[in-house]
C-alpha cells in the first residue's frame, strides 16, 4: 500500500513563504561563540542574526531581562 501524500494547508505555505528558513555551516569556534551569545543574551538566533545586520540593537552589557 501507498502512503497519501498530504495537502499543505494554505497558512502553512503563506507562513514559509513569509520566514524562509535560514541555514549553514560554521566552524566550531563559531558555533560555540554563537551558543554563548544566546546564552549570556537570552537571545535566539533570529535576534543574533539581527543584532549582526543592524536590524535589532543589542542591549547594554547586563542587560539581561525578566520576562515574568
Amino acid at each position: 500500500m501507498t502512503k497519501a501524500v498530504r495537502k499543505t494547508p494554505p497558512s502553512r505555505v503563506r507562513y514559509e513563504t513569509a520566514n524562509p528558513t535560514v541555514s549553514c555551516r560554521v566552524p566550531t569556534e563559531v558555533y560555540d561563540r554563537l551558543q554563548a551569545v544566546k546564552e549570556a543574551e537570552g537571545r535566539n538566533c533570529a535576534d543574533v542574526l539581527k543584532i549582526g545586520l543592524g536590524i535589532l540593537e543589542a542591549r547594554a552589557a547586563g542587560g539581561r531581562r525578566d520576562h515574568g
